[in-house]
């Protein structure tokens, strides 16, 4: 039951860059606060949040290991860990942006620079 649990947390936060995870892949050590993962697919769309002209062909992460105090998650890091990550990357055949998503995405940075400059001023 931990084991989906974590999974279902795992894929949510991770879900748009690993492919296919599931218990079967999951090694956890509830004490010891480690949750080992390892031979996974990365999906031929894990670099799109980058808005970058390549697409990933085919890529595979060696192994993901996240470690935590299950018992203070709200109070203590938890560390995530990838090991071993390859990407084999090829062009994308076309990157062209329509206006309306470069001006969204412009709109987004400055909202992102805006909240910056004043969570610095708040100080």
């Amino acid at each position: 039951m931990f084991e989906g649990l974590i999974v279902s947390l795992l894929n949510r936060y991770l879900g748009d860059f690993i492919e296919n995870l599931d218990a079967n892949q999951l090694r956890t050590s509830v004490w010891g606060g480690d949750v080992n993962l390892q031979n996974l697919s990365i999906k031929g769309s894990g670099l799109d949040f980058l808005d970058l002209p390549i697409k990933v062909r085919k890529g595979s992460m060696g192994e993901l290991v996240v470690k935590a105090n299950w018992r203070k998650l709200s109070s203590e890091p938890v560390k995530v860990l990838l090991k071993d990550i390859f990407i084999v990357a090829e062009p994308k055949d076309e990157f062209n942006e329509d206006k309306k998503i470069q001006t969204e995405k412009a709109l987004k940075r400055k909202l992102q620079q805006l909240n910056t400059i004043e969570s610095y001023q708040i100080m």
